[in-house]
């Protein structure tokens, strides 16, 4: 599974027997009998359960399309309807935002490493199409989501229909639209950047080397482009401005693409002067 490093996580206001509870008192004051207060429930929950199927089809539709003409990948014989009905059973939403019922689906998906990731990346996608506009203070795109993969899902994703099946079985894929920094090492992991651009609005993926990633990594947990060259210095046993002078490069590139933001914060535009 790829590993997600920005803090998107939700943080769920009731956790489900508190939310439980609550939507007992209201259906209560509502309806106003326990009887109707159950009934009006059970129409909730029903509601609620086609709300979340509808959501699993619409962010995970390239893991759909293998699932529904595909049984190799799938560790399972149920069809997708009784995946998604399953995996409401198991993972019954503690947070009002339906979206993010469906977050853990990739990682519960009873399938082949290539499909979870697959699922993985969609979910990515979904993130960063819904991630906040930046602001003055960022000096980060705040829609980048990053991930490293054993295979190359987001290659796959772009494909069509038997394209896409046959693809993920045969582990073969179509040329990538996304620009590529580096060519990619056998036995590597595919580490990408996936971002929405600030100025155009569309998703974009990168594919970066594993150095760069791990500085986007630090970076996105706080630290700034000079205190990584501090502790690389250190690591390497070199001085602060040559690393310095190797990390340049990669920011100019990084800032050009629309991962970093040319309004940074100030630490960054002096290190860029």
């Amino acid at each position: 599974m790829g590993n997600e490093i920005n803090s998107f996580e939700p943080t769920p206001s009731h956790d489900s027997s508190a939310l439980g509870d609550l939507q007992n008192q209201m259906l209560h004051l509502i309806f106003g009998s326990q009887e109707s207060a159950q009934a009006g429930l059970s129409l909730y929950r029903e509601l609620t359960r086609n709300v979340i199927k509808s959501t699993l089809s619409l962010i995970y539709v390239q893991t759909r399309k293998i699932v529904l003409r595909s049984r190799a990948l799938v560790d399972s014989k149920k069809n997708w309807d009784e995946l998604g009905e399953l995996y409401i059973d198991q993972n019954w939403p503690s947070d009002w935002r339906i979206n993010w019922a469906v977050q853990k689906f990739p990682e519960w998906l009873p399938a082949d490493p290539r499909l979870k990731e697959l699922a993985d990346f969609e979910w990515a996608r979904f993130l960063v199409r819904t991630g906040r506009d930046p602001t003055e203070v960022d000096w980060m795109n705040p829609t980048l989501v990053l991930r490293s993969y054993q295979f190359p899902v987001f290659k796959y994703w772009e494909l069509e229909d038997d394209d896409l099946v046959s693809a993920i079985e045969q582990g073969e894929y179509s040329t990538l639209r996304a620009r590529v920094m580096v060519q990619h090492q056998p036995e590597a992991p595919f580490c990408l950047a996936i971002f929405r651009h600030p100025v155009t609005m569309q998703v974009r993926i990168l594919e970066v080397q594993p150095a760069a990633f791990e500085l986007l990594v630090r970076w996105s947990e706080g630290e700034t482009p000079e205190s990584s060259a501090q502790w690389l210095a250190q690591q390497l046993e070199c001085s602060m401005q040559n690393v310095m002078d190797q990390i340049h490069p990669l920011l100019k590139i990084l800032i050009h693409e629309g991962v970093l933001l040319r309004e940074g914060r100030k630490s960054t535009r002096n290190f860029l002067a």
